[in-house]
């Protein structure tokens, strides 16, 4: 790899959506995601995230998945038919 694809590399910053209702998790996740340099975007609902994908194109998407919210289930739905990296967690 040439010099300048090495800086390249090393300047790049991924960037992670985490959306969960319960905000000791969103803290959780995003601490262990900040000390690997990775730069976060942290959500309490699916209308806040949603309106966030206008602005910021993130690599990865973090969703809590909950039977019971379904605008968190209709974005899944939506980042998968767009094909968006999404990881579910329960």
């Amino acid at each position: 790899m040439t010099q300048n694809k090495e800086n390249l590399y090393q300047q790049m910053q991924y960037s992670v959506l985490i959306l969960d209702s319960d905000p000791a998790v969103r803290r959780s996740l995003a601490k262990e995601l900040y000390l690997i340099d990775m730069r976060v975007f942290s959500f309490s609902n699916a209308g806040d995230a949603r309106k966030s994908l206008n602005k910021i194109i993130p690599d990865l998407i973090i969703l809590e998945q909950n039977p019971s919210c379904q605008p968190s289930a209709e974005l899944c739905a939506e980042l998968r038919m767009d094909q968006k990296p999404v990881l579910q967690k329960t």
